[in-house]
């Protein structure tokens, strides 16, 4: 009873994280663009999920009989499998990263398939556990064999019996579990860590085609970062800088300007030099001149305090002679 109450609240909290990320995400976007039909569609979904979701923990609460959540299950199926063509396209248009865009778009949707399929199965026995054995024998198992070809056909039907239905409801929970792991490792930020890697491995690769400018500055103070017409390597997993890549360097952005679509941001030099051999956005292929850029200075301004602090934090190493974070 009590692992049960665990694992659903923990799939409840799952489905709601999702929807208070994307709400804030909108919230907080101080240019409120219009929502595409694609996230209007997304948001509707998320929320009937929530609402199922909430549905199912207050049955677990109130003990009510595991029949009553098969059809709901049935229903979330539904959801859930609509779902994953919005998903795609949603993700798609508000991600650069193909990573993130497989993240979001395809990998976490399908977990959730698969969890609530699983879960479906697992009510469907439990809710044959509760049944007496007059009810038991208005229902059957179907049997299905293979045939030398491997494909199965359906080769009769059998009375349900109590302790098989233990035995597959002990295997469906462990496999929803199993599901459940998955869904939250990947929430969690597996996906940030590939990520991390893939940018780094191919870092360098995007950053010679495209000749960017020298990194620092020839100048006096050599903790002064302001100079520097990029990032340092060493603090590209800064918590800010990292919040801002370029698609074309997939390094983080010093000098930041905005794709008129409202949603990527460029390296200002990067862009620039991306321009003078194309007409075009480098992500959304739309025509794009460099007239059309959006000058960030509120992410401008952010990044240079952050140097700053980074600036002093070396400067005060430097004269009490500790280590500073980078080594």
């Amino acid at each position: 009873m009590t692992e049960d109450l665990i694992y659903r609240t923990a799939n409840f909290v799952l489905d709601l994280t999702a929807l208070t990320d994307r709400l804030n995400k909108w919230i907080t976007n101080t240019e409120r663009e219009e929502l595409s039909s694609f996230t209007k569609a997304s948001l509707v979904i998320r929320v009937l999920l929530v609402g199922l979701k909430a549905l199912e923990l207050f049955i677990q609460v109130r003990g009510i009989p595991s029949s009553k959540l098969v059809p709901l299950k049935a229903v979330e199926l539904i959801i859930r499998m609509g779902e994953l063509p919005i998903r795609m396209f949603e993700a798609a248009e508000h991600y650069q990263s193909p990573l993130k865009i497989l993240q979001e778009g395809f990998v976490i949707p399908f977990l959730h398939l698969g969890c609530a399929s699983v879960e479906s199965k697992l009510y469907s026995e439990k809710a044959y556990l509760e049944m007496s054995p007059e009810e038991l024998k208005k229902f059957l198992r179907p049997i299905y064999q293979s045939k030398q070809d491997g494909e199965l056909f359906l080769a009769g039907y059998k009375p349900i019996n109590k302790e098989e239905c233990r035995l597959l409801a002990g295997q469906y929970a462990k496999t929803a579990i199993k599901w459940l792991i998955c869904q939250i490792i990947f929430k969690t930020g597996m996906i940030r860590i590939i990520n991390h890697l893939y940018s780094r491995l191919f870092r360098q690769i995007g950053s010679r085609a495209l000749s960017p400018l020298p990194t620092v500055s020839q100048q006096e103070d050599p903790f002064n970062l302001l100079a520097c017409s990029s990032i340092p390597e060493t603090m590209h997993g800064d918590i800010v800088f990292s919040h801002y890549i370029c698609p074309l360097t997939l390094a983080p952005i010093r000098f930041p300007v905005g794709d008129p679509n409202g949603y990527t941001l460029y390296e200002r030099a990067t862009i620039l030099e991306w321009l003078k051999r194309h007409h075009t956005s480098p992500v959304t292929r739309s025509p794009l001149t460099p007239e059309q850029l959006v000058p960030q200075s509120e992410i401008t301004q952010l990044i240079e305090e952050r140097l700053k602090w980074h600036s002093n934090h070396l400067r005060a190493c430097a004269q009490t002679n500790a280590p500073s974070l980078y080594h």
